[in-house]
């Protein structure tokens, strides 16, 4: 039977071969897309049998990208890099965050001389012998470190000092021995590159951070009142965007209230994103001092402030729904808008300005969309102009998914690190 041009075509379209015949660059590409997949270990490791051909790029890409969360898997990765140091050469991220740490030390000591070309480290144990005695002297040059656990390392300084590459820092050492072990960063010579921190300051007060780094990018949680003052004390010259998680307790006075009271005689003049969201004491509840929403300072503190959001406990934000003074634009203008009108009318170039609290959603589409149930609800205020809408602001109310996600600045927030390098 003759066989036409067409059929020998398609024939040939289907044959495995030509999916071979694809230039190396291709199938890198190809293969990078599913490394950050939830499934992707699965997916890699199906799609690695299929022919030889496939199983080197299949294997590169699995080991690309590293997370284990206990102390078995820790082994067991250990174990596999220095049984086939070829499979180390391919790590760039490993992210480790167990309970304890002692038993996977050894392994650790073993595995982590290999990793040449690793760039971004998460090591959260609670043995601070790990981070004394296995990273100092290690090979690769990180971009991106993370550093946590229940004790700070003794020799966090050198640590620091031994990585003068990395440009994203975060400490998360939360456990309440941290209080005891902690350390002082002071060297000047730390951090050339430092672009941004990260700090969780419930157990490791700010204030332990000496030196005014090039930080452009800063992260607080659980921040008291001096360890805001004192960043942006040291910062405020060189921060671009700031996010601060503000704990409220009996030492706050009723101008820490409103969030704009950081600010007090400040000088941010290239702060461009404020993300500020409060958690209050169980047992505190501030008063509501219209009178003290600006500041002292606060017209030349952010020059260049472009977007502002407010994350309140749901008590607060009640209060921000009362009618207050009315102002010419509107006779009954809640507490919320004249915040508003006070936020627009000191900074010159603030286009947005959000109010929100969280609610729980039972949306699947909703936490297929954000990764989470607690979904941000409450309002966005938006510059406007009192020639054509009347009012010096807009405003829209409800769901805040899209104003939230958009003013994320700190990145994946599943790796720990305020922004990915």
């Amino acid at each position: 039977m003759v066989d036409t041009r067409g059929k020998a075509d398609a024939r040939a379209t289907l044959e495995p071969s030509n999916i071979l015949r694809l230039p190396q660059e291709l199938f890198q590409m190809v293969f990078s897309c599913f490394e950050h997949q939830r499934d992707r270990s699965s997916w890699l490791a199906s799609i690695a049998t299929v022919c030889k051909a496939f199983y080197p790029e299949a294997e590169a890409a699995l080991y690309r990208w590293v997370e284990v969360g206990r102390c078995s898997q820790v082994s067991l990765f250990c174990r596999s890099v220095v049984k086939r140091p070829h499979r180390a050469v391919c790590v760039r991220t490993l992210i480790i965050s167990v309970r304890g740490g002692s038993t996977v030390k050894q392994h650790l000591q073993r595995a982590l001389p290999l990793l040449i070309n690793l760039s971004e480290l998460k090591l959260a144990v609670d043995d601070p012998s790990i981070f004394n005695d296995l990273l100092l002297g290690v090979p690769f040059r990180l971009r991106c470190l993370v550093l946590g656990g229940s004790f700070c390392p003794s020799s966090l300084e050198d640590i620091l000092a031994s990585q003068p590459h990395v440009r994203s820092l975060s400490l998360e050492f939360v456990g309440a021995g941290t209080e005891r072990t902690r350390r002082e960063i002071s060297r000047p010579d730390l951090f050339p590159h430092l672009d941004t921190l990260a700090v969780d300051t419930a157990h490791y007060p700010f204030t332990f951070i000496k030196h005014s780094y090039p930080v452009a990018h800063l992260s607080l949680r659980k921040a008291h009142h001096d360890d805001i003052a004192h960043a942006i004390k040291l910062f405020g010259p060189t921060l671009i965007s700031l996010k601060v998680g503000r704990f409220i307790d009996a030492q706050c006075t009723s101008a820490c209230f409103w969030p704009t009271s950081m600010f007090t005689n400040a000088h941010l003049p290239r702060l461009q994103h404020a993300d500020i969201t409060d958690t209050y004491h169980l047992e505190i509840m501030l008063p509501r001092n219209e009178g003290e929403m600006s500041a002292p300072g606060l017209h030349e503190a952010c020059p260049a402030l472009e977007t502002f959001t407010w994350g309140l406990d749901e008590r607060v934000m009640l209060h921000l729904y009362v009618l207050t003074a009315g102002t010419p634009w509107n006779p009954h203008t809640r507490v919320a808008d004249a915040y508003a009108n006070v936020l627009f009318s000191c900074f010159p170039t603030l286009a947005r300005m959000g109010l929100f609290t969280t609610t729980t959603t039972t949306s699947r589409k909703r936490r297929a969309q954000t990764g989470t149930d607690s979904l941000p609800h409450g309002a966005v205020f938006e510059r406007g102009d009192l020639e054509n809408i009347g009012a010096p602001f807009r405003v829209t109310e409800g769901m805040l998914i899209d104003f939230r996600l958009s003013s994320n600045l700190f990145g994946r927030e599943g790796f720990g690190a305020p922004r990915k390098c």
